[in-house]
């Protein structure tokens, strides 16, 4: 649903005349789910040890990790936004008189008007795809950057309201239940978080790029608010026991992710209005490895904590533990693939994907070098992290989640190029 969306997404107008969105769609999909998943894993662990139990202190995590969240979606919305509006402005526009772009990192195929059946390459080094603009596209400047901001944060706060709400609710009636929520809360909670943010997103900004753009007054009362309550949720984190700490602490990896994840808007913004099927694929190729990369970070770290000595560099892995380590990652590895193909699957058969055949067996050997690094990351991290003292339940999955969701577009890119190269009958989307 999330990719479906996101590939209409990428015919709105608004979304067109604003099209540095694009570049912050993957920059604040991954800052929720990480901040999500971090929320699901605090909790869990105070599910497993009993600490949900009491009410009082039930109701003091429960505020304090709410709180907590606010502040940091906010903040870090705050710092997308920013580095978004300034992506999109040193990124120089191009002339607009061709057509039907085919780019990569370094090479940007395209047919001239006059020579339609002719394909040239030209070395390009971070620009924009040479395409005319859509009719009414608008110049950044303060106006644009304040809906930017306004969208962000509007849609960070909303989000974090929501998701975390309903993740606090997952989690407790797991505990009711006697289910573990270290099983079932990370993947949703990066699913979920996706296409609410997603969604959030794209009614924000055509709402905030009405005509009332022009006058800077939707844009200014979503900042206000969203100023307000960024201090009344830091004032409440503060008098709380549990929330205090995560105000001061856990703040590195996410600014990390985020750098990270700017690559990842950069191919987005190029590419999701360009291909047909990009938007519906490219969530899948890096949402799905991602989940199974947590789940791995998740048992290792389990593992780590459970025997604290297992982890700590210059102490040799048992044959058992490499047993174990093998196993589960092989078990993770092909459990994604009848996941996917059943994915294919349906959106194939529903008409949401249009796509030629013979570039469905490139993709999924994409997807799985994907999870192959994605499970690769998460061992090597996981271990890096703890060996150095850090918590990976903390520091691990931001920076995996966005690295595996760089390469995951990159792959994909590459995927399209090679089938497009090989003859096959990829599509380029309309442009208005």
């Amino acid at each position: 649903m999330t990719g479906e969306l996101l590939e209409h997404m990428s015919t709105w107008r608004a979304l067109q005349q604003l099209d540095e969105v694009f570049i912050l769609i993957p920059m604040l999909n991954n800052m929720k789910g990480n901040l999500e998943m971090n929320l699901s894993a605090r909790l869990s662990t105070a599910a497993n040890t009993g600490h949900l139990d009491d009410v009082r202190t039930r109701r003091l995590l429960m505020l304090g990790n709410v709180s907590a969240l606010q502040v940091q979606a906010l903040a870090m919305a705050f710092i997308a936004a920013i580095g978004t509006f300034t992506l999109g402005k040193l990124i120089p526009p191009l002339p607009a008189d061709y057509s039907s772009p085919i780019v990569n990192s370094t090479v940007l195929l395209f047919h001239p008007p006059q020579e339609p059946r002719t394909w040239h390459a030209i070395p390009v080094a971070w620009s924009r795809a040479i395409t005319k603009l859509p009719a009414g596209k608008t110049k950044s400047g303060l106006r644009e950057f304040l809906a930017v901001l306004g969208i962000a944060l509007s849609s960070a706060s909303l989000a974090s309201f929501i998701l975390g709400s309903f993740m606090c609710g997952v989690i407790l009636v797991c505990r009711r239940i006697h289910l573990d929520p270290d099983n079932i809360t990370p993947p949703l909670a990066s699913s979920l978080s996706d296409l609410l943010t997603l969604t959030l997103v794209g009614l924000l900004a055509t709402f905030l790029t009405l005509p009332s753009l022009e006058i800077f007054r939707l844009p200014l009362v979503a900042i206000l608010l969203a100023a307000i309550t960024f201090s009344l949720f830091v004032f409440i984190s503060l008098r709380n026991e549990f929330a205090r700490p995560l105000i001061k602490s856990g703040w590195t990896p996410l600014i990390w992710a985020m750098t990270i994840s700017s690559g990842t808007g950069l191919v987005l913004d190029k590419f999701v209005t360009r291909w047909e099927g990009f938007g519906a694929l490219s969530v899948v190729i890096g949402g799905l490895p991602g989940s199974i990369g947590s789940v791995f970070v998740s048992r290792i770290s389990t593992r780590l904590h459970a025997n604290p000595l297992a982890g700590q560099e210059g102490r040799p892995w048992t044959d058992n533990e490499k047993a174990n380590m093998w196993v589960t990652s092989s078990s993770l590895f092909f459990v994604g693939l009848p996941v996917l193909s059943s994915y294919l699957a349906f959106v194939l058969l529903a008409g949401w994907l249009k796509v030629p055949l013979s570039f469905v067996p490139i993709f999924m050997a994409g997807f799985c070098l994907n999870v192959t690094i994605s499970l690769y990351l998460a061992h090597f991290l996981t271990h890096f992290l703890w060996g150095r003292g850090l918590d990976p339940d903390i520091y691990c999955m931001p920076v995996h989640s966005s690295l595996v969701d760089l390469s995951g577009q990159c792959l994909l890119v590459l995927a399209y190029w090679i089938a497009s190269s090989s003859g096959a009958d990829v599509q380029y989307k309309a442009i208005p």
